[in-house]
């Protein structure tokens, strides 16, 4: 999280903060106290899976530019899920402080992913009830749609080279992160954002709502987010797999232990891709 004296607490009844330097821009765009993040509509964005989430784009103008800016809020959660965050990584924190927690975590460890513009949370009764995450828009698209466009379709040197550069980032990224203690819970490409500085791919993780700190059993939940890359890669080659896979592992030869591991996350991905076909169908 940035140092302390960059927050500015919101006015209004709930605790909130937004970042010094988007202070301005927000009130100009009419985000001035508590309770204007809490009703402001922006551009909903809907998707599967939101639940109870409320999701918008927004836009503030900022040093003569305009930045595209992410609302997320949360309605009040029950006790249950609540205790089952503490029991999982000992967090008992509203969604939204999660969601800036594990921002800043990654951040200072070189990870990039979105810059917490403001943030806050309700009380009643004196409990948490609830709460909201403004982040700023990532460079570049998510990997999935980028796989569509044509510098990958092609069948040439120059697309090979630049599937194999992006591979090679996506995997010492899942490494570094997984390195770290995290798990994602939702690694699909759609969260992971490229952005090509010339020829280099730079990435972005985003959607941290979910990501933790596994206290127990952590391979397992680390092959499931190599089974959601893996399925959600299903355009890379096998061969292009198998070097993700060396390149995570940091060995150009594979030990059976690590070749049990792929063989999980073989069976993850097929469990994965049973589960989607029935939703389809």
């Amino acid at each position: 999280m940035q140092r302390k004296e960059q927050w500015v607490a919101l006015p209004g009844s709930a605790v909130a903060f937004v970042h010094s330097d988007w202070q301005r821009p927000l009130a100009t765009a009419g985000l001035s106290n508590t309770t204007d993040f809490f009703d402001a509509i922006g551009e909903p964005l809907s998707k599967p899976g939101l639940g109870k989430r409320y999701r918008a784009r927004l836009v503030a103008s900022r040093e003569s530019d305009d930045h595209i800016l992410y609302l997320k809020r949360y309605q009040s959660e029950r006790f249950g899920s609540r205790a089952k965050r503490w029991f999982e990584d000992a967090s008992f924190n509203t969604p939204a402080h999660r969601d800036v927690q594990v921002a800043s975590a990654l951040a200072q460890h070189g990870i990039s992913v979105p810059e917490t513009v403001a943030w806050g949370y309700e009380r009643s009764l004196g409990r948490r009830a609830r709460s909201f995450v403004v982040s700023r828009a990532v460079p570049g698209d998510a990997i999935d749609r980028t796989l569509h466009q044509s510098p990958f379709l092609a069948k040439d040197l120059e697309a090979f080279q630049r599937k194999r550069r992006l591979v090679r980032e996506l995997a010492l990224l899942a490494r570094k992160f997984h390195e770290l203690g995290w798990c994602h819970r939702d690694f699909y490409l759609c969260h992971v954002f490229v952005h090509w500085v010339e020829a280099t791919p730079r990435l972005s993780l985003i959607d941290l709502q979910r990501v933790f700190r596994p206290r127990w059993r952590v391979w397992r939940w680390r092959i499931k987010d190599l089974a959601q890359l893996n399925y959600s890669g299903q355009m890379f080659s096998r061969s292009m797999r198998l070097r993700f896979a060396k390149w995570y592992f940091g060995q150009d030869c594979l030990s059976a232990s690590q070749k049990a591991v792929l063989r999980k996350v073989q069976r993850k991905t097929e469990s994965i891709a049973r589960r989607d076909q029935a939703r389809r169908s």
